[in-house]
């Protein structure tokens, strides 16, 4: 057992007993070991009387180690901790601080193929870019995964080969049963929200109510950021529990849309539901610093009303177009 003592008088190695030795233990350095081997102090427990001060190698009791006085040892971690189950807790630990600190610019988009179908006028391929332009990349966000779920079935070899080269995985669910295609996306949803942690965001495109219930559950509860594409079909309370939503013609009427090279249409946002830090940076991005707030025109109201610069004789198809245009070009006039 180690004895405290100054450092003044700690003795020579060669003097102190070999714990390896003394615990009969193999000692590895054997006679070349810095210590001492002696056979006779290892046959009893008692110590020398005169240790540390005694200088003979042969004496015949134990010279134990010396601890010098106000030396604190350094604390070394628990058995338990190199047990599987703490490394794998430690390795989960880990793999979730990275997991929150890469999760915040993150978003998977979820195409629901069966309710919001492909215009027979329109490419897959150019509807899946003008989505990434307006809501991943002017949104600095970074990519995932974009998937549309549907029988393959129901739409045409050129439209699978369109979406393939969009990098957009086709989910086949067979059209057996009733509400297939709506199960397959909560289970990826549920995966998502498993796999990433707020605030990442989460891009679903439907106008099916039935998907109410779980995207309230990610935007109040599990505090994801939730966008909503929808059809003309879609009810007002799928609008109402999202952070945000765009109309589907907003992405499959390109006369509409490029015709406003120079502006680019706000999102309208869900009743009562404030933007979010992302949006607000989108927003900002585009110095829209208006003096007066835009109202939010309803989209099923929308489609009867067309706006006309009083300066260039141009129409757009919402309030917002219309005002992004006069501060970009100037065209402002005084009441």
């Amino acid at each position: 057992m180690a004895s405290n003592i100054n450092a003044e008088t700690i003795p020579p190695q060669s003097l102190v007993d070999c714990s390896y030795f003394m615990n009969r233990i193999k000692c590895y350095y054997g006679n070349a070991c810095r210590f001492r081997h002696c056979q006779h102090a290892i046959r009893q427990t008692q110590r020398c009387a005169k240790w540390p001060n005694c200088n003979n190698v042969k004496c015949l009791y134990r010279h134990p180690s010396i601890v010098p006085k106000g030396w604190k040892p350094v604390p070394l971690p628990s058995a338990n901790v190199f047990t599987p189950s703490i490394l794998y807790s430690q390795l989960r630990e880990h793999k979730r601080d990275n997991k929150q600190k890469s999760s915040e610019n993150v978003v998977g988009i979820f195409w629901d193929l069966e309710n919001v179908q492909i215009p027979r006028t329109q490419k897959p391929f150019d509807i899946v870019q003008r989505i990434r332009e307006m809501l991943v990349i002017k949104a600095n966000l970074q990519e995932i995964g974009f998937t549309c779920y549907c029988d393959v079935s129901t739409i045409s070899q050129i439209n699978q080969i369109s979406l393939i080269h969009a990098n957009v995985r086709i989910a086949h669910v067979p059209n057996g049963k009733p509400g297939s295609v709506d199960r397959q996306i909560l289970l990826d949803l549920d995966r998502f929200e498993r796999a990433h942690d707020p605030p990442a965001t989460i891009i679903l495109i439907t106008g099916d109510i039935d998907f109410v219930g779980k995207l309230s559950d990610l935007r109040h509860q599990a505090h994801f950021h939730v966008i909503v594409v929808h059809n003309k079909s879609a009810k007002e309370e799928l609008k109402a529990i999202v952070n945000a939503y765009y109309s589907w013609d907003l992405f499959t009427a390109p006369d509409k849309v490029l015709y406003l090279n120079d502006t680019l249409d706000t999102p309208a946002l869900s009743p009562g539901a404030p933007a979010s830090s992302k949006m607000d940076n989108f927003i900002d991005s585009k110095n829209l610093n208006f003096e007066t707030p835009i109202p939010v025109i309803n989209a099923s109201h929308e489609a009867n009303y067309s706006f006309e610069c009083s300066v260039c004789t141009r129409v757009f198809i919402n309030y917002d177009a219309l005002r992004q245009h006069q501060k970009a070009k100037r065209h402002l006039f005084n009441c």
